[in-house]
């Protein structure tokens, strides 16, 4: 049996796939996937389904379960009491984890990071790629019912995708692919103007597309509508990019392994040697920008100005 919930509930098995669309068979699936393979009461579930408007929650959590496993039924042909399983007043939920494809979605996550990490930017991409194809619609769309344990799992996955789309973003730099990456971008930025991981993908793409006019008007864009509803300016990130494209001083880093690795790759000694570095990179882009502060504030103002 597979259980799709990124997207609308689905049961998936050799008889078919089936949706559970009945609002409160949708309801208690959803607070069962919220607590995976976790016993969850019988009171707990009637409040997270009637809002504890039932008169005998006991009773009418026992007959949900028995049409909810009815349900799953439809699609597979294991019991589908060995699915929801009974533990004294408690219901649980036991599913394999790659039949449940948010479960799929968080490993192939992992071993996306993992290649990043040791610099096989393209293999990560591609299992970026394969994470996100799973999603099909907002997380538990369609299931009825806003228990608190519903809404954090529907939250918890939706803040795991945007970060996934920051994430592939870089990896996607990192292998050249600037101009195709501003295409997929500008629409996400548009979704999401308050994630500065996708913006600074974004000016970055552009500046390395030969477009650097329209990064700096990104990084503008970015500062008018943080200020506007949120109240303060663009944080350190944004601020030390914009800094380095007024600077110039913005190599192309494609393929290049991160950071985190060449520190852990570097024998103890050398760290001071490459702090001293860093310290020296960070004074150089400091004299740059108060030079070009100087010869802006020196320019002569113009006759409409």
């Amino acid at each position: 049996m597979r259980l799709n919930i990124l997207g609308s509930l689905t049961v998936e098995g050799p008889r078919g796939i089936v949706p559970i669309s009945a609002a409160r068979e949708s309801a208690l699936l959803a607070e069962l996937v919220a607590h995976l393979g976790q016993p969850v009461t019988r009171e707990h579930l009637a409040e997270g389904i009637w809002s504890g408007r039932v008169r005998h929650p006991a009773h009418a959590v026992h007959a949900l379960v028995s049409r909810l496993r009815h349900r799953l039924s439809l699609a597979c042909t294991e019991v589908a009491g060995a699915v929801i399983v009974t533990r004294g007043a408690c219901y649980a939920l036991h599913v394999a984890d790659d039949a449940v494809d948010g479960l799929r979605f968080q490993a192939l996550v992992l071993a996306a990071r993992q290649a990043v990490a040791t610099g096989a930017y393209h293999r990560g991409s591609g299992l970026y790629d394969d994470a996100l194809e799973l999603w099909q619609g907002p997380a538990l769309s369609g299931a009825a019912g806003d228990s608190p344990c519903v809404q954090a799992e529907r939250s918890r996955l939706e803040e795991l995708r945007v970060t996934v789309l920051e994430e592939r973003a870089q990896a996607l730099l990192r292998v050249g692919a600037h101009r195709a990456l501003v295409t997929e971008l500008l629409p996400l930025v548009d979704a999401y103007p308050l994630r500065e991981g996708l913006r600074a993908a974004l000016m970055l793409a552009l500046y390395r597309s030969g477009r650097v006019g329209e990064a700096l008007a990104a990084y503008r864009a970015a500062r008018e509508h943080l200020v506007e509803h949120v109240g303060v300016g663009p944080g350190a990130e944004l601020r030390h990019l914009h800094a380095r494209m007024l600077s110039g001083d913005l190599r192309d880093e494609r393929e290049s392994p991160p950071h985190a690795v060449e520190l852990a790759d570097r024998p103890a000694e050398s760290l001071g040697r490459l702090i001293g570095e860093l310290r020296m990179d960070q004074a150089r882009l400091e004299t740059r920008i108060r030079r070009l502060e100087a010869r802006l504030a020196g320019r002569p103002r113009s006759a409409s100005g």
